[in-house]
């Protein structure tokens, strides 16, 4: 959404009480929880390089499953 001039809607992960947190553990830097609205209401969007978030790898190399490397 952040992609659309004078939007008004971000969506955020699953909110619910009993939810302590919707954050990917993939990324170091991301925040999609209700405490990642500031005081005016605003959330921002990751400015980084590819989807703007750092990812962290020893968490991807910890839980691979399995590899494939293509030529």
């Amino acid at each position: 959404m952040t992609s659309i001039r004078n939007t008004n809607f971000f969506e955020l992960g699953l909110v619910h009480p009993c939810v302590k947190s919707t954050r990917p553990p993939v990324y170091l830097d991301y925040n999609d929880d209700l405490d990642g609205i500031d005081s005016e209401g605003n959330v921002h969007a990751p400015d980084g390089p590819g989807i703007g978030v750092e990812i962290d790898w020893d968490f991807i190399k910890k839980n691979e499953v399995d590899k494939a490397i293509f030529d």
